[in-house]
């Protein structure tokens, strides 16, 4: 059990970091957006951590970026976000199992 509330609480703390980034990047560029506007792009974790390469996480992006929030992607760079999340996530990833 233990090791299940350990893996919980890597993940939510993944989440937030991920949220931060999100946040910074603020690829819809409005100021004073609720914290979880960019919710969506959280399953990113999963995804590294299945074994999406960098290509396939800015292609999600690029997706998300034109379909779900109707904007240009080309301005906020999904290619160069991807970089820096697959960089952040393998620098410490989640555990096998979570």
């Amino acid at each position: 059990m233990e090791d299940i509330s350990r893996h919980k609480a890597l993940l939510r703390t993944k989440q937030q970091e991920l949220r931060a980034f999100l946040n910074e990047w603020n690829p819809i560029g409005v100021d004073g957006l609720p914290y979880d506007e960019y919710d969506c792009f959280l399953r990113v974790i999963g995804d590294l951590h299945r074994g999406t390469t960098e290509a396939e996480v800015a292609a999600y992006l690029r997706e998300q970026l034109a379909d779900h929030f109707g904007i240009d992607p080309d301005p906020s760079q999904p290619e160069a976000f991807a970089r820096r999340l697959f960089d952040w996530y393998w620098a410490d990833p989640l555990p096998s199992g979570s």
